[in-house]
């Protein structure tokens, strides 16, 4: 069994996955011990021709495997794809117009051995556009407990960037929802909760590149109203296990996101002809998240949903209420944890 399967979709990069491909050949880990999957999406351009070549020319030991579709279908597919393909003991993804450094591997399994009980591996990574690393840590960081994963402190909610254990995977029988936009979301609501450890490391161990030429970018702009119907579908889903491990986790990250589209409507009304549809879908979900917090006594967390309802939701309007938003939340969220705490004691 190799110790990684590099999981690497590819459509429309020829200008940067040369880049992708030579950082990956550049790791100072086992090769022997790292295999590449390569999933063509049908491409239009020259990317897979420049990804053969450069694999052809590679005489070292690490294992390359190319999987082409059929027909082109979209960035979950693909992964879902290496997934489905994959020999490795932990699985990781690469987006092709990103790289990873020299050290990425070593570094993220070095942790492992550290941590050998853990389950998801993490490092910092650089953002290009805003020039700074995404994660604020000075440190590495273990957590059983990922209700704070799930609210964004410590962790990128991507799919890119983490050692994932594929027994993890395996035993959870998860893959990308095809067919969606922002399906990292959904990935990581049903991936974090169910690891018994995970672990963050401060080095920067990969290169964010926001392809403003890239088809999701342009499809999204484009497709406005699909926009929607993808957030709805992602927050239908979150429903199912809300009330599952990570209870205060999964809530705050419910309510984020279901502001968020509700924002999102709004914004584009004019723009999406089943307005009236979505609405009331939202109206449904809103509901749901609010009589879920009270059947599971959780005051504070029924109080954060309030925000969502109208007149509240008019408090978004204001300025000093956007600029401070993450700090009121925290007074909803934190007494929350301290129950959820409390709950989890009792419980054992």
């Amino acid at each position: 069994m190799k110790d990684v399967s590099i999981i690497i979709p590819i459509y429309n990069v020829e200008k940067y996955v040369a880049e992708c491909i030579n950082s990956v050949i550049s790791q100072t880990y086992d090769h022997s011990k790292i295999e590449c999957i390569i999933v063509d999406d049908c491409s239009p351009d020259r990317s897979m021709d420049i990804v053969n070549e450069i694999i052809s020319n590679y005489n070292g030991e690490m294992t390359f495997i190319t999987q082409r579709h059929e027909a082109n279908r979209g960035l979950s597919a693909s992964r879902n794809t290496g997934l489905d393909i994959a020999s490795g003991k932990f699985i990781y993804f690469i987006d092709s117009d990103d790289y990873i450094f020299d050290n990425t591997l070593a570094l993220l399994m070095k942790a492992y051995g550290q941590y050998p009980d853990a389950e998801i591996i993490t490092g910092n990574a650089f953002d290009e556009q805003h020039n700074y690393n995404l994660l604020k840590s000075n440190a590495t960081k273990s957590f059983e407990n990922t209700n704070h994963l799930l609210l964004g402190e410590n962790w990128i909610l991507t799919a890119w960037n983490s050692l994932v254990k594929k027994e993890l995977i395996d035993r959870r029988c998860l893959r990308f929802m095809e067919g969606i936009y922002f399906e990292d979301n959904l990935w990581n609501y049903n991936l974090l909760p169910y690891a018994s450890k995970v672990v963050t490391i401060p080095d920067v161990t990969y290169f964010y590149r926001k392809n403003e030429g890239g088809i999701m970018l342009a499809a999204r702009r484009e497709k406005v109203e699909k926009c929607c119907k993808d957030y709805i579908t992602i927050l239908q889903n979150f429903m199912e296990t809300l009330d599952r491990p990570a209870f205060v986790g999964k809530s705050v990250r419910s309510f984020t996101m279901l502001i968020n589209t509700i924002d999102y409507l709004m914004s584009n009304k004019s723009q999406i002809s089943n307005f009236n549809h979505y609405e009331m879908e939202l109206k449904k979900i809103r509901s749901q998240i609010f009589h879920t917090m009270m059947r599971k006594k959780r005051p504070f967390l029924a109080l954060m949903t309030l925000m969502s309802f109208y007149p509240l939701l008019n408090l978004r309007k204001a300025r000093w209420y956007r600029h401070h938003y993450n700090i009121i939340h925290t007074f909803f969220w934190k007494p929350a944890l301290v129950v959820d705490n409390i709950y989890n004691f009792i419980s054992r």
